[in-house]
């Protein structure tokens, strides 16, 4: 097996036909037909189905295309850890971030990476983290920071926790609860979470039952920041958020925490990357910055709501 037969492969399927990946790898139609047949015939299995509406995937093609594809991944990667090792230009890190993280640390890291190596390309990952993590495993990013994955989803992951935020009752600051002093005031409203996980649901419900409470109704699940903020700006919904959500103006501006005089759970934020895969030199480096950052976050808070994931390591 070789490379052009992998990037062939590769290139057929992600363009849909055999003209397609002509284009792409700048090649004649039918050297890329020899080398599809090549690569049949190594492996004694048809890959693909051509027609007149372009090519499918046979269940040989859909069993190897994520191998492949992560192959391809590695190599790219191993290419790119060279090229920063020789201190080349347009070296490449790739991270995955969640709404918070981007927001409290994430330009600062990349500033510092930069003042280091000005040279360095940052491509950066902001969608829900479940995304993140696929791509983590399907070598498309480095590595991500964020909200702490379910290990049951990805056994490959190395998990380093960073720190612990506590999950506040918050609405928007004219909300006739917003004096509210505890979690039975606040029991019977809608309410609003920030995903669609259900450990977050369960660790939220379990809030009210220890306190002898119904769990309260979860009327929205809501994955998009943008979306959160209008909805607490412009609803009656009580959001259970992290409490370093109020650290950004940008909902800070239109929300505010009730005070409910009851312990509420925390959720991790931590630092994932794949187990078989080295970070490359800048990867590890931005990668620290993010570790020394939140860190600092902890210190400098003179709130019990966010503790350090490895205070006692």
């Amino acid at each position: 097996m070789q490379t052009r037969h992998i990037r062939t492969f590769r290139a057929i399927v992600e363009a849909g036909s055999i003209r397609g990946a002509a284009r792409k790898l700048d090649l004649s139609q039918p050297a890329i037909t020899k080398i599809l047949r090549e690569f049949e015939t190594l492996l004694g299995a048809p890959l693909l189905l051509r027609s007149v509406h372009g090519v499918t995937l046979t269940a040989f093609g859909q069993a190897l295309l994520p191998r492949v594809t992560l192959i391809d991944k590695e190599i790219e990667r191993a290419q790119e850890e060279i090229s920063q090792m020789l201190g080349q230009k347009n070296s490449t890190v790739a991270i995955g971030v969640s709404a918070v993280v981007a927001m409290l640390v994430s330009v600062r890291a990349i500033e510092n990476l930069w003042r280091l190596h000005p040279q360095v390309n940052i491509k950066i990952m902001n969608e829900q983290f479940y995304h993140i993590l696929s791509a983590i495993q399907q070598g498309q990013l480095d590595f991500a920071v964020g909200p702490l994955p379910d290990m049951s989803a990805g056994k490959r992951l190395v998990v380093e926790p960073l720190f612990h935020h506590r999950v506040i009752p918050v609405v928007r600051k004219d909300h006739p609860l917003r004096h509210a002093t505890s979690l039975a005031e606040i029991q019977g409203c809608d309410w609003l979470v920030p995903n669609a996980d259900n450990s977050y649901r369960t660790l939220l419900s379990q809030d009210f039952i220890s306190n002898g409470l119904q769990p309260p109704r979860i009327a929205v699940e809501c994955e998009s920041f943008a979306a959160l903020i209008e909805l607490v700006r412009q609803s009656s919904l009580v959001a259970a958020v992290p409490a370093t959500l109020l650290r950004l103006p940008l909902f800070a501006d239109h929300a505010v925490a009730i005070p409910v005089k009851e312990k509420t759970f925390f959720t991790t934020i931590a630092l994932v990357r794949d187990s078989a895969v080295q970070l490359t030199p800048y990867a590890a480096l931005l990668a620290r910055q993010f570790r020394v950052l939140t860190r600092q976050l902890v210190r400098l808070s003179s709130s019990e709501d966010i503790v350090d994931a490895t205070a006692g390591d």
